[in-house]
């Protein structure tokens, strides 16, 4: 999987993130991976980057790895640096399609070094070949979704038919956060229309605990359809 790159980062703030990066995975903060298997087929994410490999043999599917836009066989996501820590790293297939969310911040990384370590977003890629054909981030959509601008889209996308729907948290200050869920067309990208689900409690005040940042695991809320609806 992917490992921290700390380049252009303060010596001081990179034996830090060291140091956090070792006890995140002794305490099993790294292992959000969540692995879809489809016949001969493994496709799992690391919040930088999708992989497609053949279940037996671990190489890249061939449609992965004769694409030249992907790096090795692998789908790599904007220029985030540092892979999300205490996240759920899920992927959602489709016959034809692969969706993930990733790039989430990593809020750990951000209260050490203080800088901005990803911006979650929604990828779609052809299945067979690894090809982007769109993805969709929360500052792109337009202005009628309001505050909705600055959310963070998180969890499992959930296709039904020709929409995808996806969760969004966005902050109310430091205390509080809204819960969102977002709606997608499959085939464009292009954003449909949001609904309001509730307020909750921020976790942003039980990062820090004895004066140490820990790696809290954020509470992500995952989609369900049945009959027409949501949950």
């Amino acid at each position: 999987l992917t490992k921290p790159n700390f380049k252009g980062i303060q010596a001081d703030q990179v034996a830090t993130l060291k140091q956090r990066d070792r006890l995140d995975q002794n305490s099993g903060a790294t292992l959000g991976v969540m692995p879809v298997v489809d016949h001969d087929d493994l496709f799992f994410q690391d919040g930088l980057k999708i992989y497609a490999v053949n279940v037996e043999s671990g190489q890249p599917l061939p449609g992965w790895a004769n694409n030249p836009a992907n790096h090795d066989g692998r789908y790599q996501v904007g220029n985030s640096r540092i892979p999300p820590r205490s996240q759920l790293l899920t992927v959602t297939l489709t016959d034809k399609y692969l969706l993930a969310v990733m790039g989430q911040t990593d809020r750990v990384a951000q209260i050490y070094s203080g800088m901005t370590t990803g911006e979650g977003q929604l990828v779609c890629l052809d299945r067979q070949t690894g090809a982007k054909k769109w993805t969709a981030e929360a500052r792109t959509l337009p202005d009628e979704a309001g505050n909705l601008k600055e959310a963070e889209l998180t969890g499992s996308p959930l296709v039904e038919g020709d929409n995808v729907y996806v969760v969004a948290r966005s902050s109310k200050g430091a205390q509080f956060e809204d819960c969102y869920v977002l709606c997608f067309d499959l085939e464009t990208g292009k954003y449909k229309w949001n609904c309001y689900i509730a307020s909750a409690n921020s976790i942003a005040n039980a990062m820090m605990m004895d004066g140490d940042a820990q790696p809290f695991p954020d509470t992500t809320a995952q989609l369900a359809y049945a009959s027409g609806r949501l949950y």
